[in-house]
């Protein structure tokens, strides 16, 4: 049986329990291989903090999802948190369709 692959795609925030600090070990504690696509970088998560930082990461992710697609990258789902903008959400569409298996 191959190891199933989980791709997160969210935000990393640098302080506060949550986005991808939180999920990564999680899933792969469950010894699930687990790979991420920041969303966006913030200084800490949006709930209980004013005038937090925000790097968008939204033109990085049409590069990565292509390289993906070249080296035959394939993960068996996707698990979605924070996202930045409405083409954030374009690009989990794609990413279902160009590297999400359908088995």
């Amino acid at each position: 049986m191959t190891e199933k692959k989980v791709l997160t795609m969210q935000d990393i925030s640098c302080f506060g329990q949550c986005s991808i600090t939180v999920a990564l070990p999680i899933i792969s504690a469950c010894g699930t291989e687990t790979a991420i696509l920041p969303a966006a970088i913030l200084s800490a998560h949006t709930g209980g903090f004013k005038g937090y930082t925000f790097h968008d990461l939204t033109s990085d992710i049409p590069e990565i999802i292509e390289k993906w697609v070249q080296d035959g990258v394939c993960f068996d789902c996707l698990y979605t948190g924070y996202l930045g903008n409405a083409t954030q959400i374009e690009y989990v569409a794609e990413l279902r369709k160009k590297v999400i298996s359908e088995d």
